[in-house]
């Protein structure tokens, strides 16, 4: 009961971070928003100012009244002079500090938005691939390359180890247990280690439900009786029958699907017995 109501209150508290984080985030996108916006109209004033003086000033050079249209072969750049050419590089100066106002309002605005992905692939509804203001995280190195032997020995010795020491294994290595026992779920819901300890105590039968299951999955005979029992020999294959079949009985299981994982694993336990026995014999023999 204490357990449910701490994972309770760590997930109340989490949902209020998350809402806080999302708040600053909008209010921050505001900001920058009011922020372009103002730049955007800045630089507009700046460039119709520009334009408007650019072409008062070519009139008065030309001569026309201004609000009048220049006249014909009047251009400043047709007909250079001093006055004509120093009204022309004003208004290009001027023309250039509005792009760069433009400029200075789009950085503003920041980089722009990854498209949301949904989940037919295509941009639409959906979580967001990116979480913006994220800080940069390098990508992981590659994993170094298995070859097809170092892979099967790795198999092999999964296929035949005990179960952990509980006593001295870590936190990740009690939720790997529980995972490989079919009680992943169980485990992500453990806050403490007592409670990790308690369930892989607990399912040590399941896994090693799993374990001759994956034996029977994964290899043929002979060896697939040899690595059931760990390869114990005709004079202590006895014992390791006892104590697996222990573990692996159908009535140790209750739910219906566990129950008939645990009966083809215990009959896989029963062949295996009996051809180490057998073999025993005509050794014996």
């Amino acid at each position: 009961m204490q357990g449910r109501r701490r994972r309770a209150a760590a997930q109340q508290f989490a949902a209020q971070q998350q809402q806080a984080r999302n708040r600053a985030a909008w209010e921050q996108l505001q900001r920058q928003g009011e922020a372009a916006r103002a730049a955007e109209a800045a630089a507009a004033a700046a460039t119709a100012a520009a334009a408007q003086h650019a072409r008062e000033e070519q009139q008065r050079r030309c001569g026309a009244a201004p609000g009048q249209g220049a006249n014909p072969g009047s251009d400043p750049r047709q007909n250079p002079s001093t006055t004509q050419q120093a009204a022309w590089e004003d208004a290009r100066r001027r023309h250039a500090a509005a792009e760069a106002a433009r400029a200075a309002a789009t950085a503003a605005r920041g980089p722009p938005r990854p498209a949301a992905e949904g989940r037919g692939g295509g941009s639409g509804s959906g979580r967001r691939r990116f979480r913006e203001g994220a800080p940069f995280q390098p990508p992981r190195p590659a994993a170094p390359a298995v070859s097809a032997r170092q892979a099967r020995n790795q198999l092999l010795a999964r296929l035949k180890a005990a179960p952990p020491d509980f006593s001295s294994a870590a936190n990740g290595d009690l939720i790997v247990f529980a995972r490989e026992a079919g009680e992943g779920h169980a485990a992500a819901l453990c806050c403490e280690k007592s409670e990790l300890l308690a369930l892989a105590a607990k399912c040590v039968g399941a896994w090693e439900v799993q374990r001759i299951l994956r034996c029977g999955s994964e290899l043929q005979p002979p060896a697939r009786h040899s690595f059931i029992l760990r390869g114990e020999g005709a004079e202590h294959a006895r014992g390791a029958y006892k104590r697996l079949a222990l573990l692996v009985h159908p009535d140790k299981h209750e739910a219906a699907t566990a129950k008939q994982a645990a009966t083809d694993a215990f009959q896989l336990l029963s062949e295996a017995f009996k051809v180490m026995l057998a073999g025993g014999g005509a050794a014996g023999r």
